[in-house]
């Protein structure tokens, strides 16, 4: 199947997938502690490992690593706020790419005249100031950030918005993601869900197994 003739809207993930920003999630989070006096052992291989699955799965473990860091604040809403700032900050200071045969995979689309959005739990700050480093994201036109939608990802409510807004009842509709919560919210949708990830193969092994297109990066995708 030629996926990108074969369809007329192509929905991202952003985090993870096109832009390499997981590791700098991370160290969101350890800076965050850290201003409370708390250390993460966690290196970055177990942090995406439980943050790939579940949206809430962060909190529930450094909760239950670090209980006593709720006496600083008003909740983990608080907590989660302090490190969504420190994102922005941890982002300006360090450089940010796009993953693998992103660029190529991109301008293809756009040579085709295809319809792109992106649909991705970060906030439109954060957004604003990817896009400000990475000026290949603006090639694509739609973005549906976390403001947009009620429910997060495994929930399919963003992709079911970005679908409600760009597709007619005829348009072919595929979607990309890098994790399983990704994935699950895309399986809930009619559009075609594919797995672009180079870093957990037990991840893609069972997928494949679930019939579901798995790749290790966008290069692997436009070579085959």
């Amino acid at each position: 199947m030629d996926l990108v003739e074969s369809h007329d809207l192509f929905m991202f993930d952003l985090d993870g997938l096109l832009v390499n920003t997981e590791e700098l999630h991370y160290l969101s989070y350890k800076r965050m502690l850290l201003k409370h006096g708390f250390h993460l052992t966690w290196d970055f291989e177990t942090y995406f490992s439980i943050a790939q699955k579940d949206s809430d799965a962060v909190k529930h473990q450094i909760l239950q690593l670090f209980p006593d860091v709720l006496k600083f604040v008003t909740g983990w809403k608080d907590l989660y706020n302090q490190k969504k700032a420190l994102l922005v900050e941890v982002l300006k200071e360090n450089p940010v790419s796009l993953l693998p045969g992103v660029a190529n995979f991109l301008q293809l689309l756009k040579e085709k005249e295809k319809k792109m959005c992106v649909v991705t739990h970060s906030t439109k700050e954060v957004v604003e100031v990817l896009r400000h480093k990475i000026p290949e994201l603006e090639t694509i036109p739609f973005w549906f950030c976390r403001e947009d939608y009620t429910n997060p990802k495994p929930s399919p409510d963003g992709y079911l918005k970005a679908i409600e807004v760009l597709a007619s009842e005829t348009c072919r509709v595929i979607g990309f993601e890098d994790s399983y919560r990704g994935i699950q919210a895309l399986i809930q949708t009619r559009a075609l869900p594919v797995l672009i990830n180079g870093f957990d193969h037990t991840m893609r092994e069972q997928f494949q197994k679930d019939g579901i297109l798995t790749f290790q990066s966008f290069h692997e995708v436009m070579s085959t």
